[in-house]
C-alpha cells in the first residue's frame, strides 16, 4: 500500500500538469505564432504531458529513486527561467500560473523526502532486487 505522501505526490503533480494545460490554453495564441504552427504546438505538448505522466508513475507507482532525481533535475533546470521571468516583470496574467506549478511541484518532491515516502521506496527496491537474481 502505498503511503498517503506518495499518493499527495502523485496528486500535486497531475494537478501541476492540468494548470499547464490552462496555460496553454491562455498562451496559445503567442505559442503559434512563437512555433509557426498550431501542429507544433500540440505535438509539444503531448510530448511533454506524456513525458510527465510516465515519470511521475514511474515515481508514484514504481519507486524508481533513478526517476525521481531526473524529475527533480528538471525541475532545478526550469527554475532560473521562472526568476528571470520574475525579475524582468513578466509575470503577469496567466503566466501567474507558473508560480503555482513551480510551489506545486516544489510541495510535490518534498513529499517525496519524508519518511513514509522513503521506506515505501526502499521497500519498492528490496523487492525488485530479490536474491539470487543476477544483473549482467
Amino acid at each position: 500500500m502505498r503511503p498517503t505522501t506518495i499518493i499527495y505526490f502523485e496528486r500535486l503533480m497531475f494537478a501541476t500538469l492540468a494548470m499547464g494545460i490552462g496555460q496553454t490554453t491562455f498562451a496559445w495564441n503567442d505559442l503559434v505564432a512563437i512555433a509557426g504552427s498550431p501542429l507544433a504546438v500540440v505535438l509539444n505538448q503531448l510530448f511533454t504531458i506524456g513525458l510527465m505522466i510516465a515519470l511521475t508513475l514511474l515515481v508514484s507507482r514504481g519507486g524508481s529513486r533513478i526517476v525521481m532525481w531526473i524529475c527533480i533535475g528538471m525541475f532545478a533546470l526550469g527554475l532560473p527561467l521562472l526568476f528571470v521571468l520574475a525579475a524582468q516583470g513578466l509575470l503577469l496574467g496567466s503566466k501567474l500560473i507558473l508560480v503555482g506549478q513551480a510551489v506545486g511541484q516544489f510541495v510535490a518532491f518534498s513529499l517525496l523526502f519524508t519518511t513514509s515516502a522513503k521506506r515505501w521506496m526502499d521497500s519498492k527496491r528490496n523487492r525488485n532486487n530479490k536474491p539470487g537474481l543476477v544483473a549482467e
